[in-house]
């Protein structure tokens, strides 16, 4: 087995109650989301126990909760890497292109001022990507897309995009 390559990637998706709600076109009544705070919580405590690193899927409106951004640096201080989800976690095809592209790049910005690290991976909500918005993924600088299902093709526009067993490389490190 080559040293460098882990035997298994761990990519988790931050996707709260907050996020749920704005899915599907309801107001978010609450100050705090339990279920973001909680599993997150929970979930490096287990990776903790199993010593085990892993990419966390950030939607960029998340940092505007003092919690939420609090809970992200303890995972940042742990070694956990820094993907992002988006800056809404809204469908990214149904979007005009200007929100399109606040989506992919103003997010990926967002999350590395706050956090203060690299933004390499990016995952579309609802893995929902075309040609075109894929594009826009690697026109932003990320380094891999992880939207896209193992061999489950997806129209580009110019031909169909079609994912291996790995997250896409945007271009070749």
């Amino acid at each position: 087995m080559d040293s460098h390559r882990p035997p298994a990637v761990v990519h988790v998706d931050l996707d709260g109650a907050s996020a749920i709600y704005t899915m599907h076109g309801w107001p978010y009544p609450h100050d705090t989301d339990p279920l973001f705070e909680t599993g997150i919580e929970n979930l490096l405590v287990m990776l903790d126990a199993l010593d085990i690193k892993a990419t966390l899927f950030v939607i960029a409106a998340d940092l505007d909760n003092p919690h939420k951004r609090e809970l992200l640096g303890k995972a940042v201080a742990r070694g956990h890497s820094i993907g992002c989800h988006s800056w809404t976690h809204r469908r990214l095809t149904t979007l005009t292109e200007e929100q399109q592209r606040h989506e992919i790049f103003s997010s990926r910005e967002r999350i590395s001022e706050v956090l203060g690290v690299p933004v390499d991976g990016f995952r579309a909500p609802y893995f929902d990507i075309d040609g075109k918005t894929h594009r826009m993924v690697a026109e932003a600088g990320y380094h891999y897309d992880s939207s896209l299902f193992p061999r489950r093709p997806v129209p580009s526009g110019d031909g169909v995009l079609e994912s291996g067993q790995r997250p896409c490389r945007l271009w070749p490190d």
